[in-house]
């Protein structure tokens, strides 16, 4: 972390770094504005009494609590080790599940078509379906182009390090696959534990199949957005049918008899 200060021609050093995103940070041992760098991928640090003199200041965004990373990735195929990813989607919510941002942020990522010649029988049908094969073919994005950016739109809402845990269906295959290459990064400002929707759905098929078999029902379109909007939504049932009542339920219990 590198703190620009006492600098005599700072607004130009700015502009020279190619700094181009701002956003607030709750840098220790003072509060600043945290701007990133993407030639260089550093982080600035602006302190806030120098930052509304020169006009640097971002909107200050009010903190998530207990923020939700939601990835989805779709592939060229299963195997981390020797598949790629095509796309990528992210959306951001708190701990109970409002948006953060309704929009999200997600990239084809370009391969070249002898690469994308290889998949197998499986994506070779799904991703043309959908118009992902096109859309990477015809992508200007690099799988780095991708994580700096990823990495970026995850900062300007959690800019904390360690704090959001990456959730979704399943998505401890998608975390194999962002561990590696350019991807790290990105898992690595995140926290180490995850929120698997599909283990929530699992528990409560053994021991709430009621509830389990209502569940929204899926339409696996297999596009990234698609597949995090029926994440969430799937997530939202079994907070409300299961976590919710049970929480009353304990409030209950601890009530004081008259």
């Amino acid at each position: 972390m590198h703190l620009l200060r006492r600098s005599t021609n700072l607004p130009y050093l700015v502009k020279r770094l190619g700094i181009q995103q701002a956003r607030t940070y709750p840098c220790r041992p003072f509060p600043g504005v945290v701007f990133q760098s993407p030639q260089h991928r550093q982080i600035w640090t602006i302190p806030d009494w120098l930052s509304n003199i020169l006009g640097l200041r971002s909107a200050k965004m009010a903190a998530l609590k207990d923020p939700l990373v939601w990835i989805d990735c779709e592939m060229t195929g299963l195997d981390p080790e020797s598949e790629e990813i095509i796309e990528i989607f992210c959306l951001i919510t708190d701990g109970d599940l409002n948006l953060a941002d309704e929009e999200g942020w997600g990239a084809a990522v370009h391969l070249p078509k002898e690469r994308m010649d290889q998949m197998g029988e499986w994506c070779t049908r799904t991703h043309a379906q959908t118009g992902l094969t096109e859309r990477v073919l015809a992508s200007e994005v690099t799988p780095e182009k991708a994580a700096d950016d990823l990495l970026a739109y995850i900062c300007k809402y959690v800019p904390e390090p360690g704090v959001a845990q990456l959730a979704g269906n399943s998505v401890h295959h998608d975390r194999a696959f962002l561990r590696r290459g350019p991807y790290a990064r990105v898992v690595e400002h995140l926290h180490y534990r995850i929120l698997d929707v599909s283990s929530i759905k699992e528990a409560a098929r053994r021991w709430s199949p009621r509830i389990a078999k209502k569940a929204p029902s899926k339409k696996s379109v297999h596009t990234a957005r698609a597949d995090i909007l029926e994440s969430i939504r799937e997530a939202k049932h079994y907070r409300d049918l299961l976590f919710i009542p049970a929480a009353a339920a304990m409030a209950d219990v601890k009530k004081p008899k008259a």
